[in-house]
């Protein structure tokens, strides 16, 4: 059904029969429904050969010309608004003298069908927040054209398998309305302002949609509202109630309390309480569902515009300008767009319309062409393209309307490409800028039938329309005139997709069953150059751009200047990178904590689609936090393609094997394509050759589609009849089409190949030497490659940002192989000193720095390459980017001259945290060699090889080292850091490692003392303080342990480190609770587990939901623990931590003995037992034996109940002296159930003993409790 049911019987109840014309046009095929408003009919539109919904209106409402006038006036709103979740309104029309309203046929059932049939009450959560956040996707899209639905509700919600679809602006208005005494609309989803006859705005549609989504969740209205008199009147009461709590069943516990208060702001009285925008609404309800909670942290508002899916086909999004000094998405929350705005690179296009220049026609070219009409006063008519969407070709967009918009009656069309200031307001969107007053200047020089358009407009339209500058200018700048090029060499379009719809099928399954189900998935094509991975992505892009509207985030890696870590972040979204290294930079797992946390808030707000472009070049820093992003990511939808190349498997085999995570991510590769499929494609790009050339051509291509179409190409150009003389191979077909460009354009094609696989058009201009005069000539030798299919524009990022890339990275190489070795040389010295002078607003990007030191050592500079890898190096070790430094600084390295101590040891520290241990220490060493007499730095690289010896298990080396730097310190006088790291580290080794508690604690004290009362020490202090807990704990001393996870909580809130506050919180909670403050242990633990969600560490909240399900079931809260420990299961099976698994099964049993399912519990207890037999890990296999000997003793199995506490006491006498009294008093219960009370009191005498010793009172008092299992 189409969406608009059940009322009346037909407009004037006479159904039109089927066949019937509607104005010589449209042909009726079915009856789809009826309303308040008219009959609705499936129709064929048969001037187009479309299906489409058509409305004829009731006879009553087509005579009154009162009500013709407004619905003319609603159809054009509504024809606004373009977007997949809105039903599209394509004309208005008449038959028989009542009007009708043709619309987009989509299929589904209204929302209320399936609300009132029941069977979205079996809907999975997920799907109901799909529906939501589609439903607000589309309200959105009506806002930012300034159109006010003023009825959303379920009946106007169309439900398909994936698509949902708001439709029937019937009662539509154009921005805020004003007070009225017409109240329209249905009264349970009209906004209290508009009841109470106040002034209204987009809000209102808020609040309607509010209304309609609190249904979704609890299956029935927030408010009992029989009448529009009863909604009046609770408007209008002093004190309006607030939305009843969600049932029981409608969310989990955690997410239902967050859902209850966004639902209590969203359905406010007062609009001023209520979330600002559609968009907002659907991120609250979005975090909250996933017990994020609606102010948990910041939202992405200006820093996350949605980009569309024409952007996502070219290799790189449209990022916003952000400006200086604005918050990361790390910082507080940002101001509404309403207040703050946001800047985007776009093109305005402004139009004299003549006198007989129909508006409607006006509208439905700009807005077709994916435009956003601005103001149509006084005859003149002014258009964005590019703001607030953008799709990538917006310059191409807008200068294709204005030839419409001539043909259409208007007079003269200006256009220019600029920064626009955007600014969501009640009536929609505004845009101020000088971009806008540009087009109008060159919009009122322009002759009759011309469109002037500004030089930054123009770059962007080469090879698509013809430019001649326009004599003097207009107002002093330089204008060019437009007209349609006539040019027939224009590349053909692309062939239809051959041989890849299995692959394509399971693309669009992914991406689907992520967004509905608000669950990741991956999907990683892996593919020879050439295989189709690039033009699968253009063809899911598509298909799902018809569905809904996706947030593309495209990053792509290259093999020239992308070593630097996190460019893929940066090359994804610049506030990415920023967001992931706000906090600093010098611990790796709150930044890629970070980078995951910006990217749930994004998804919260939209579901992204995130592109990975030749993973296999990825830098190091950037593959581990999109493997973290595999492994962790959830409750999001976020689906993400990597494109790679099989090479990715050897570099990254965790990357391409089964895991954890192998149920969500899919590794395809692609074969080669059946010789019918290349066949297809060689006819389509050469579409003259014979049938044995197209033969030829498939043969030698070997199912390669790239390779079928370059040697097409070649065939095309050459104009040959058969195949002889091809090529032999395709890198043969790529030279010789370079070798037929014209002169100018070979020598641009160099210069590109040179800059990299993405280049920049001023870039290329200054290797080349071309002056301003003559940028015609470089704009034509671009157009040429882009004709040739070579090379194609990006979208900007900056004003005068003119970015292009190569088709595919072979034919960057084989232009590059072209070059002579001295012009290739002259070429990256030129493109060098072009970095270093035009790119200077990032002085301290490491990407940019690498970028320069490449192109220098290309260049034969050796020295000052070496610096310039050096100075990328340092900076990329702050990032954590330990491999990609070892080849930064390694290749300085091999530059100078002279052996560099400083250098050698910067190598050791990346190799050493790169998991290189053996190369870190070789590195090490050869620094020590050169650093002769410098006892604090021998010192400090003894440290370091006494971390390297103690990470490959080495405890006599370890000690070793950390002893001969603290001899080398004794001969000058300590530097405090470096020697509280040398003893430290001993006081771990001997503590914790080796057992001596003793010496452990002495060593610790002394690193702890060494540094105690200097803040500008404090993250030093805080690894000493870690040692010594460490040793404290083997000691059995809590309190002084307590007193050490205390300070090391201060010194984490101080410095701001969230990562390390999360390890303090749980230490502390697991402390108290090892003393009995259980109501304190709870909170740090519930603390703990907070931070951890909000740093996206999902292994740790599994730990910590872990200890908080054992907390609770000390307070015997059972429920509540029993579905904290099913969230710590799920996400340990989710992120791979097993950790922790041991005692979570330990827990388990006990809730299973509550029940009293003691064959249960047996069984959990002894899969403990295995679990911590696999983890080597002796004091939790003692736990699980005890707990099992507890649960064989309740059974009445009283000897195997023996063995099972013998075993316990074999692994933690002497290893753990907690545990070991705790399983002496587990064996006492035993005994007294038996009957043998003298055993089973010297049992309990011995563990009342222990506790005294310890100071653990609350588990002394439990000694003698008969039923306990502990």
């Amino acid at each position: 059904m189409h969406g608009d049911h059940g009322e009346t019987a037909g407009a004037g109840g006479v159904r039109l029969p089927v066949g019937a014309r509607l104005a010589g046009r449209y042909r009726v095929v079915g009856w789809l429904g009826a309303g308040g408003m008219g009959a609705v009919y499936e129709v064929l539109d048969e001037a187009l050969n479309e299906r489409a919904a058509l409305k004829l209106l009731h006879a009553s409402l087509s005579a009154m010309p009162e009500a013709r006038d407004r619905i003319r006036s609603e159809v054009r709103l509504a024809r606004r608004v373009s977007h997949p979740n809105v039903c599209r309104v394509h004309d208005i029309g008449q038959h028989d003298g009542r009007l009708f309203i043709t619309m987009e046929r989509i299929e589904g059932g209204s929302l209320r069908d399936r609300l009132a049939d029941g069977s979205y009450a079996a809907v999975p959560l997920a799907r109901k927040l799909d529906a939501i956040n589609q439903i607000c996707a589309g309200l959105a899209a009506a806002h930012r054209a300034g159109v006010l639905h003023r009825d959303v509700k379920p009946d106007n919600v169309i439900a398909g398998d994936v698509r949902v679809v708001l439709t029937d602006f019937g009662i539509a208005h154009a921005g805020a309305g004003g007070p009225s005494a017409r109240v329209a609309g249905t009264p349970a989803y009209i906004a209290p302002e508009v009841l109470r006859g106040e002034p209204y705005d987009a809000r209102a549609d808020v609040y309607a949609a509010a209304v309609l989504a609190y249904e979704l969740f609890a299956g029935d209205l927030p408010f009992y509202t029989p009448s529009l008199d009863a909604a009046i009147a609770r408007a209008r009461a002093r004190r309006p109630p607030g939305p009843p709590p969600l049932p029981r069943g409608a969310a989990p516990p955690i997410a239902r309390a967050a859902l209850d208060r966004v639902f209590a702001r969203a359905l406010a009285s007062s609009p001023h309480d209520r979330p600002d925008t559609a968009d907002a609404l659907a991120e609250e309800i979005a975090r909250a569902a996933r017990g994020d909670g609606a102010d948990s942290g910041p939202r992405v508002l200006a820093a996350a515009p949605a980009v569309s899916a024409a952007a996502a086909r070219q290799t790189t999004v449209l990022a916003p300008l952000v400006p200086d000094g604005a918050p990361s998405v790390r910082a507080p929350a940002a101001a509404p767009p309403t207040r703050t705005g946001e800047v985007r690179v776009a093109t305005a296009l402004c139009a004299a319309l003549g006198r007989e220049t129909e508006p409607d026609d006006v509208e439905r070219i700009v807005v077709d062409l994916g435009g956003t009409p601005q103001s149509d006063d006084r005859g003149e008519f002014v258009a964005l393209f590019g703001a607030p969407i953008a799709y990538g070709d917006d310059a191409a967009r807008a200068a294709r309307a204005a030839f419409e918009l001539l043909r259409a009656g208007a007079e003269r069309v200006g256009i220019d490409t600029g920064r626009i200031l955007l600014r969501a307001v009640a009536t929609g969107t505004t845009a101020t800028g000088d971009a806008l007053d540009r087009a109008r200047r060159l919009a009122n020089a322009a002759g009759p039938g011309q469109v002037f358009a500004s030089p930054a407009a123009a770059r962007h339209l080469v090879g698509r329309f013809d430019a001649r500058d326009v004599p003097d200018g207009v107002a002093g700048d330089r204008a060019l005139a437009l007209s349609p090029t006539t040019d027939d060499r224009l590349p053909r379009d692309r062939p239809a997709l051959v041989g890849r719809d299995r692959e394509l099928d399971l693309l669009s399954r992914a991406l689907d069953d992520a967004f509905a189900s608000h669950s990741p998935r991956f999907v990683t094509l892996l593919g020879e150059t050439g295989a189709g991975k690039s033009r699968l992505r253009l063809e899911l892009v598509d298909r799902a751009a018809a569905r809904r509207e996706i947030d593309w985030l495209v990053a792509r890696a290259t093999p020239l200047g992308e070593v630097a870590p996190l460019s893929m972040l940066a090359h994804a979204h610049r506030e990415w990178v920023r967001a992931a290294t706000a906090d600093g930079v010098d611990n790796r797992a709150a930044v890629v904590a970070a980078a995951r946390r910006w990217l749930e808030l994004r998804a919260a707000r939209r579901p992204v689609g995130l592109v990975l472009e030749d993973v296999q070049w990825a830098d190091d820093a950037s593959l581990a936090v999109f493997e973290h992003l595999r492994r962790t990511l959830d409750q999001v939808p976020v689906f993400c393609l990597a494109l790679a190349r099989p090479a990715l498997c050897e570099r990254a085999p965790t990357w391409c094997a089964d895991g954890p995570d192998a149920a969500r991510h899919t590794v395809v590769r692609l074969s080669p394509l059946r010789d019918r499929d290349a066949e297809s494609i060689a006819r389509h790009v050469a579409p003259n050759a014979t049938r044995d050339a197209v033969r030829d051509v498939v043969a030698r291509a070997g199912g390669n589609p790239f390779f079928v179409e370059e040697l097409a190409r070649e065939l095309s150009e050459r104009d040959a009849q058969s195949g002889a003389g091809l090529p032999e191979t395709v890198e043969a077909a790529i030279q010789a089409r370079l070798d037929r460009l014209p002169p100018r354009a070979r020598d641009v094609v160099r210069a590109a190949a040179v800059v990299g696989r993405e280049f920049w058009r001023d870039a290329c201009r200054a290797a080349l030497g071309i002056d301003a005069r003559n940028e015609a000539v470089l704009d034509d030798a671009l157009a040429e490659l882009e004709r040739r299919a070579m090379a194609f524009p990006l979208p900007p990022e900056a004003i005068d940002d003119d970015r292009y890339a190569f088709r595919s990275a072979l034919v960057r190489d084989v232009a590059y192989r072209q070059i002579p070795p001295r012009e290739r040389r002259r070429l990256h010295a030129a493109v060098a000193s072009w970095l270093r002078q035009h790119r200077q607003a990032q002085p301290r990007d490491a990407s940019h720095m690498a970028a320069i030191a490449q192109h220098l050592d290309a260049a034969g500079e050796r020295a000052d390459a070496a610096a310039a890898y050096r100075a990328a190096g340092e900076r990329s070790l702050s990032l954590f980017a330990y491999g990609d430094v070892a080849r930064l600084l390694r290749r300085a390295a091999e530059l100078t001259d002279e052996p560099d101590a400083d250098l050698l040891e910067s190598i050791g520290d990346a190799l050493s945290q790169a998991d290189s241990i053996a190369d870190g220490e070789r590195a090490y060493r050869d620094a020590l060699a050169q650093r002769g007499d410098a006892p604090v730095a021998r010192a400090r690289l003894s440290a370091k090889l006494g971390r390297c010896a103690r990470q490959r298990g080495s405890a006599r080396d370890a000690i070793d080292w950390f002893e001969r730097g603290i001899a080398a310190l004794a001969d000058a006088g300590a530097d405090p850091v470096v020697a509280a790291d040398l003893y430290g580290g001993l006081g771990w080794i001997y503590g914790y490692w080796l057992g001596d508690s003793d010496r452990g604690v002495a060593y610790g004290e002394r690193a702890v003392a060494l540094l105690d009362g200097h803040p500008q020490f404090a993250r030093a202090l805080a690894r000493a303080l870690s040692s010594l807990g460490a040793s404290y704990m083997r000691a059995g001393r809590y309190r002084d342990q307590l007193r050490c996870n205390r300070r090391n909580l201060d010194i984490a809130v101080e410095l701001g480190d969230l990562t390390s506050q999360v390890g303090a919180h749980c230490n502390l909670g697991i402390v108290l609770w090892t003393l009995g403050d259980i109501d304190a242990a709870m909170d740090h633990t519930r603390r703990g587990l907070a931070l951890a969600i909000r740093t996206g560490a999902a292994g740790t909240a599994a730990l910590l939901r872990n200890n908080l399900a054992g907390l609770l079931l000390e307070a015997g809260r059972l429920e509540e623990a029993r579905a904290e420990l099913d969230e710590s299961l799920r996400l340990a099976e989710r992120t791979g931590n097993r950790n922790f698994l041991s005692e979570a099964h330990v827990f388990s049993a006990r809730l299973r003995v509550a029940d009293g399912d003691l064959a249960g519990a047996e069984r959990d207890a002894l899969r403990a037992v295995d679990l911590a037999a696999e983890a080597a890990s002796a004091v939790d296999e003692g736990i699980a034996w005890r707990v099992a000997g507890a649960v064989r003793a309740r059974r009445g199995a009283f000897d195997s109940a023996g063995d099972a506490f013998r075993r316990a006491h074999a692994l933690l006498a002497g290893a753990d002296p907690y545990e070991h009294a705790r399983t002496l008093a587990a064996e006492a219960r035993a005994l007294r159930a038996r009957g043998d009370r003298d055993a089973a009191e010297a049992r309990a005498r011995a563990a009342r003993a222990a506790f005294d010793r310890l100071g653990i009172a609350r588990e002394r008092d439990l000694v003698d409790d008969p039923v306990a299992v502990r």
